[in-house]
């Protein structure tokens, strides 16, 4: 029962730690949850295992002759995902609480995961991946604790938006034990952005740009991220720098159209056309360029224009939002 405790203390202990959020009310109800099941699970442990281990003896022992941790670590280096899952699985039936096993079990449930296609699935198995580094975490003396928060962080990610503020800890948790993976700043960049904290996300990027000076990708995402604080000179600068660097269409079709919205907002509506024009030549059936077009025109007053290339949008594709709704505001 000592062990029952220690469970359930250090959960609250790090559920007191967890940041404010707007989501903080869901993160409490998720972490309580989590909580109850671990320490329901350690309990009736601490109950049946005299009697399963004295029954299943001989079981017990074979088993743990065919699962040794050695051969579940060259699994791992083999990148076996599926034999690490299933020998941790099968030695978790007889030591339950056993945190390398958890762990193994954790890390590789999440690389079978995020290789799922079916989405439902996919969640599933990071769900699974929560659970079981979670209830590693219990162990306050755990190895690969840094490994640990951020496979825990990327689960949470892969969860979706209102998972952001818990990925968030777990990375914190995970660089506070020594980790310094170059792809944990991007993670980091693209929650905090997510979640609207523009400042953590600016200085997130910059280290991630740091470690991928050449990603076409984050400064983009990047640029984004200092156009939503109005500093539009470094906005400017990231997305002709992502245009440069990049031999992805699509990445340059969409830094194309961040600079002129960033030319829209700074008033520079020639170049913002001179941009448009280029993308007319490239696609001459895409209804966001008639869409941009028509914003230039609105800005500079001419409605009759505007309307006109906002109807051309709307014929190209009727379910354009913005175009859309533009032809329902009034003149």
């Amino acid at each position: 029962m000592v062990q029952h405790y220690k469970a359930m203390s250090t959960f609250f202990a790090n559920y007191q730690k967890i940041k404010d959020s707007p989501q903080k009310k869901k993160r409490i109800k998720r972490y309580i949850i989590i909580g109850l099941l671990v320490v329901i699970s350690i309990s009736l442990f601490l109950i049946l295992k005299p009697a399963a281990v004295k029954e299943n003896l001989a079981i017990v022992q074979e088993t743990e002759k065919k699962i040794k941790k050695t051969v579940i670590l060259d699994a791992w280096q083999a990148r076996d995902y599926q034999g690490v899952y299933h020998a941790c699985n099968a030695s978790l039936e007889y030591e339950p609480l056993d945190s390398f096993y958890l762990t193994f079990k954790g890390f590789s449930i999440f690389y079978i995961g995020i290789s799922e296609v079916d989405g439902e699935l996919r969640l599933q198995a990071m769900d699974e991946t929560i659970f079981s580094l979670r209830k590693a975490l219990v162990n306050e003396n755990l190895p690969l604790l840094d490994m640990v928060n951020y496979v825990l962080g990327k689960a949470y990610y892969y969860k979706g938006f209102e998972y952001f503020d818990d990925a968030l800890v777990a990375f914190d948790n995970a660089i506070s034990a020594g980790l310094n993976s170059p792809d944990i700043w991007e993670y980091m960049a693209l929650a905090s952005q997510e979640l609207g904290f523009f400042d953590n996300a600016i200085a997130y990027f910059q280290k991630a740009l740091q470690f991928q000076p050449e990603s076409a990708e984050l400064m983009m995402a990047a640029s984004k991220t200092y156009f939503a604080v109005k500093n539009l000179p470094e906005a400017e600068r990231l997305a002709q720098a992502a245009i440069f660097k990049t031999s992805d269409e699509f990445i340059a079709e969409q830094a194309q159209f961040l600079l002129v919205t960033i030319y829209e907002n700074s008033n520079r509506y020639q170049n913002a056309m001179l941009i448009l024009d280029k993308l007319k030549l490239i696609n001459p059936n895409s209804a966001d360029v008639f869409y941009h077009e028509g914003i230039i025109f609105s800005l500079g007053g001419d409605a009759i224009k505007a309307r006109a290339s906002w109807r051309k949008a709307v014929a190209i594709d009727p379910m354009h939002a913005g175009a859309r709704q533009k032809l329902l505001d009034r003149p």
